[in-house]
Parts: structure tokens; C-alpha cells; sequence
């Protein structure tokens, strides 16, 4: 019999902690201190296991928590531990919070400075401080789309300083060449972006 929110609501706390079932493997535990936590029971590789839903009930509704045991069976399916899985996510989101548009920059810009003239090494990093640095400075290289990387550069053309366009195109694409060259994306979205600027003698 699937559980019902009456029921998980009626629940109460008894002297040992006691699990009702939701179906698809999915248990509702009641803690002896009153907490409901929903706990997906699987089997792999042969053995069995079990894996702790993020939140509770009511807070997750019976309805989500099958929802997100849907998500877990096809991982199971796949040989793949959904807590090996969520570790993965968080270290990718780690990864990700590094790997800033800012910190990628500098990166990038402390090579080239072996390169460059110091005038022209100030001149490029004040651009994209003044000019890319508000908008996408702190978002992760990996999440920044063409329309976001547009949009810096047609504000810098409201502004009539065309060359500053063309010059801070070609820095944010080099930025992200840089990026895929430390195989931290693998595209450049600011490869075709220049057809959809005016154009200027």
C-alpha cells in the first residue's frame, strides 16, 4: 500500500527508530526524536545500500521524494552509487566556484605578462576590469552563455567606443581559448560573436 501524506503526517515517534514503506524502495524513517527522513534502499554490485535524501518530511513531499527516486534508479542502473554521485556534483561545483571568469583572466593575463609590455599588460587588464569584470567577472567560465558575453559587449558599443568593442571581444575570446587549452570547457562561446555586433570602418 503506497504511503499517504495522513499517514506520514500521523506518524509518531516510538522507542526505536521505524521506517514506512513510500514504494519504489523509497522509506519514510521516523527517528525516536520525531525527525522523517526518506531513505532510497537499493541493491549493487550484489550488495545492498542505502542513501539518505537531502530533505525531509514534510519539507519533501511524498510526491518529490519518488520524483528524486526516479533520478536514483536510473544511476543504480547504470552501476553508479548515487552517493559516489553526489560527491562528484560537489566537487564540480567546487571546481566550478574557482574556476571564476575573474580568477581564469588572471590567470591568463600573468602568462601573458611574460609576453607583453607592462603598458600594454595595465591597458588590457583595466579593460576588463572596467568592461567584463561587473558582469561576469564572478560567474563560473563553464556557465557563461554567447547572449551574456553579447550583451557586455553592445553596452560597451551604446557608449560609441567601437575599437573597445573589437579589442574586448578578442581579450574575452582569448580568455576562454585559455579555458579549453586547461581543459576547463570545452567550447568557446565567444567564437562567432561578431556577427552580431554593428559594423565599423
Amino acid at each position: 500500500m503506497t504511503l499517504t501524506i495522513k499517514q506520514a503526517e500521523k506518524a509518531k515517534p516510538k522507542g526505536k527508530k521505524y521506517s514506512l514503506s513510500a514504494g519504489k524502495s523509497l522509506f519514510l524513517v521516523i527517528s525516536p526524536a520525531g525527525g522523517k527522513h526518506w531513505k532510497y534502499r537499493y541493491r549493487i554490485n550484489g550488495k545492498s545500500a542505502e542513501y539518505t535524501l537531502k530533505d525531509s518530511f514534510p519539507d519533501l513531499s511524498i510526491k518529490e521524494a519518488l520524483e528524486q527516486v526516479d533520478i536514483l534508479r536510473k544511476l543504480v542502473k547504470q552501476g553508479v552509487h548515487p552517493i559516489a554521485q553526489e560527491m562528484r556534483e560537489k566537487l564540480l561545483k567546487t571546481i566550478s566556484a574557482k574556476n571564476t571568469f575573474k580568477n581564469v583572466s588572471e590567470k591568463w593575463l600573468e602568462i601573458k605578462a611574460t609576453e607583453w609590455k607592462d603598458g600594454h599588460l595595465k591597458d588590457v587588464t583595466r579593460s576588463l576590469k572596467a568592461n567584463v569584470y561587473p558582469e561576469l567577472g564572478d560567474r563560473s567560465i563553464s556557465d557563461i552563455l554567447p547572449g551574456e558575453i553579447l550583451a557586455v559587449l553592445r553596452e560597451i558599443e551604446k557608449r560609441g567606443t567601437f575599437e573597445l568593442v573589437s579589442k574586448t571581444l578578442q581579450r574575452i575570446r582569448a580568455v576562454f581559448s585559455f579555458a579549453i587549452i586547461e581543459s576547463m570547457i570545452t567550447n568557446n562561446p565567444a567564437a562567432d560573436l561578431k556577427q552580431g555586433l554593428k559594423k565599423y570602418k
